[in-house]
């Protein structure tokens, strides 16, 4: 079995989360990320914390 889809390092993504005690918090999330050996593409896991291409989460919005 041939595997086109290989680990890619990782993506550093700062993420705005809600204020605690009138703070800014952030949550730096190291993203998974994938290269196809086929088309050479590189593409990144996906969280439920944040939408695609987003940088501010989705329970602070």
């Amino acid at each position: 079995m041939d595997n086109n889809i290989v680990k890619h390092g990782f993506k550093l993504s700062k993420i705005k989360l809600p204020s605690v005690s009138k703070l800014n918090t952030y949550l730096f999330l190291d993203k998974q990320r994938y290269k196809c050996r086929h088309c050479n593409k590189t593409f990144t896991c996906i969280t439920n914390e944040v939408n695609y291409s987003c940088f501010i989460s989705n329970n602070t919005k």
